[in-house]
């Protein structure tokens, strides 16, 4: 004790007193990646799914479009493929070929004309055989060029002759021989079927119209509006008649009707 006052107490200062954890110091808080995830609910993939319920009884069936058309006979496709990728070659014995020109398909089998024959050769289209070969007699075939098939019959233009020959496709038998008169024949050579006639270039600068049914002449296409020089293939589109001009690189288009 000094100066006679007892002792007392000494209070701690400011600076003694315990000093509270600064920010620093205290213990962090989990960041986002460490806090616990909760599990993520399943996906829609993920779901259960429920069972499919029953189907419902099949709608009346509709209507069946109409029919396409008809292809060609049995093997057609396979004779394609085969000479594409074989390249098979019908040649000598019975076939008869001697400058073989036009070919016409009936639907079964190939017509096939022969210049120097004179001759027309008919052969099978699903195997290439040899069917027949049809000359002489009444046939009249003279330097044979143009052929086509009408559906029934086979119509032949012998440019040597002047003439055009009808024959029987389902036997090879002649039908008639057309010539002279009014249907101005002259060389023959392109031969085309428009679902009705027969239309025949000639290289007099011509094409004849025939009727398919009798041969009877329907017209005759000679004016200069035409063109026309030295006419050789022609075509049918299915409302015109197309002929190729040889003689001055021209194509000449005719109405049908």
């Amino acid at each position: 004790m000094e100066h006679g006052w007892p002792d007392r107490p000494v209070r701690s200062s400011r600076f003694e007193r315990p000093v509270r954890p600064s920010r620093l110091e205290r213990p962090e808080r989990a960041s986002g990646l460490e806090r616990s995830v909760r599990p993520e609910r399943p996906s829609g993939l993920e779901r259960s799914v429920r069972p499919q319920g029953l189907s419902g009884p099949s709608g009346p069936q509709g209507l069946s479009g109409p029919s396409g058309p008809s292809g060609p006979g049995d093997g057609g496709d396979a004779l394609v493929a085969e000479l594409a990728w074989y390249g098979l070659n019908f040649s000598g014995g019975s076939y008869g070929f001697a400058g073989p020109s036009a070919a016409a398909f009936d639907g079964s089998h190939i017509w096939v004309t022969n210049v120097s024959g004179p001759s027309l050769t008919e052969v099978n289209a699903s195997d290439g055989s040899w069917v027949r070969t049809l000359s002489g007699g009444s046939y009249g075939f003279h330097a044979p060029r143009g052929v086509a098939f009408d559906g029934s019959h086979i119509w032949v233009a012998n440019s040597g002759g002047d003439s055009v020959t009808e024959v029987n496709a389902s036997d090879g038998s002649w039908v008639r021989t057309l010539s002279g008169g009014s249907y101005s024949f002259y060389a023959p050579d392109g031969v085309a079927f428009d679902g009705s006639n027969i239309w025949v270039t000639n290289l007099g600068n011509t094409v004849t119209e025939v009727s398919a049914s009798d041969g009877s002449l329907v017209r005759l296409f000679s004016s200069g509006l035409y063109r026309f020089n030295d006419p050789e293939g022609l075509a049918f589109d299915g409302r015109h008649i197309w002929v190729p001009d040889t003689g001055n690189h021209s194509l000449t288009e005719l109405p049908d009707y």
